[in-house]
Formats: C-alpha cells, structure tokens, sequence
C-alpha cells in the first residue's frame, strides 16, 4: 500500500504541470512567462498568435527582439 502511495504522489507533480499547461494554453488571453533577463520562457497561442509569431520563433527570445525596442523599454 505504501508504495502505491508513494508512486502517485511521485507523479502528481507531472500531472499538475500537464494541467497546468493545458490550462495556459487554451486561456483565450495572452500569457507570456518572462524571465528576469526579459527573455520569452512560455507563451500561449493566443500571445503568438497576437505577436504573428509562431510559439518556436518567440521562445528564447528577448522582449525586445520580439517586440521591438520602444515596446519592450514601456514594458
């Protein structure tokens, strides 16, 4: 029995984090994780689909290469 238990609790947090993505990327709003360094870690499809990037071609990417020096310095 314990080790059921063990093995579920193990796997909750993957599971959070499914649901959790799957949460962010049907949200129709735009969300973006950007770190410290101002750089893309996670946009949803609605945030790319607003920048008219696709998802691969803003992640690892700065504010203001995404979007432009004068947006990112309002930021």
């Amino acid at each position: 029995m314990a080790e059921h238990h063990t093995a579920a609790a193990s796997a909750l947090p993957e599971m959070n984090e499914t649901l959790f993505r799957s949460v962010l990327r049907r949200t129709p709003a735009r969300i973006a994780f950007i770190d410290r360094d101002r750089i893309h870690r996670y946009v949803n499809p609605e945030y790319a689909s607003f920048i008219g990037l696709p998802i691969d071609a803003i992640l690892g990417r700065s504010v203001a290469e995404v979007l432009g020096e004068a947006a990112a310095a309002q930021l």
